[in-house]
């Protein structure tokens, strides 16, 4: 979604400040017996994310086209240089998270549900085991290749989630990746940082905003000051 134009410049003034929307998210809505999970993000915190490298982002730049419903041009734009967003910075987001789904693999306690009958069954929760595999798996690809193919290794991911991985074997690849991948970005020929590509996609984030609006100048538009009086009284009234 785009910023809305309503003469507030983000990031500036002391007491006008309109709610200004960043990022909506939902889970496990289910329509028609089917369960969706909703993101949708402002473009300016999007391109943050992406510039980031979040791994979450990333995936969704990433996905193969027979899996998107709906994609706009200036979306399909976007996808077509997403790899202007790989960095280094992405193996310590995809290691870090990867850490955390294994300290939630060996702490999980009171849980219920599907996941409370996988660690009855198999003594470990499947969901974040596959998660582990998955993220060192993709921060491989990245510091190799320099971008990412979601559906690679898919026949391993399927595994895991059948429960054909024992816990054991899930920390070994673990400890094994995890050396690995060290040597790897010691060697990686992708850019160090978000700072290599950052003016790039900056100019790319304006270029979106200009065929969003036609011209950035309708983005930040001007308000009479009886309007700005108005806001001001509805801010401290409550």
């Amino acid at each position: 979604m785009f910023p809305t134009t309503d003469g507030h410049i983000p990031g500036f003034g002391i007491k006008y400040k309109p709610d200004v929307f960043d990022q909506y998210q939902e889970q496990h809505i289910i329509h028609n017996k089917v369960e969706y999970d909703f993101s949708i993000y402002n473009i300016v915190r999007y391109f943050q994310l992406c510039l980031e490298c979040n791994p979450n982002m990333l995936d969704s730049l990433f996905v193969p086209n027979r899996c998107i419903l709906h994609s706009s041009k200036l979306a399909q734009n976007i996808r077509d240089k997403r790899n202007l967003f790989i960095h280094k910075g992405y193996f310590h987001k995809a290691k870090g998270y990867a850490f955390s789904q294994m300290h939630k693999i060996k702490n999980e306690r009171n849980v219920s549900g599907k996941r409370k009958e996988e660690i009855e069954k198999y003594g470990f929760s499947l969901k974040f085991a596959y998660h582990v595999v998955r993220l060192m798996y993709q921060a491989e690809q990245v510091l190799i290749e320099g971008t990412l193919d979601l559906e690679r290794e898919r026949g391993v991911y399927k595994a895991i989630r059948q429960g054909d991985w024992s816990l054991q074997r899930i920390e070994e690849f673990f400890e094994a990746k995890e050396k690995s991948l060290e040597q790897l970005y010691l060697d990686s020929r992708i850019p160090n940082d978000p700072s290599d590509n950052e003016k790039e996609i900056r100019n790319f984030l304006l270029e979106c905003l200009e065929e969003h609006y036609g011209s950035l100048d309708k983005v930040v538009t001007k308000v009479s000051d009886e309007k700005l009086i108005l806001d001001k009284i509805k801010l401290l009234v409550g």
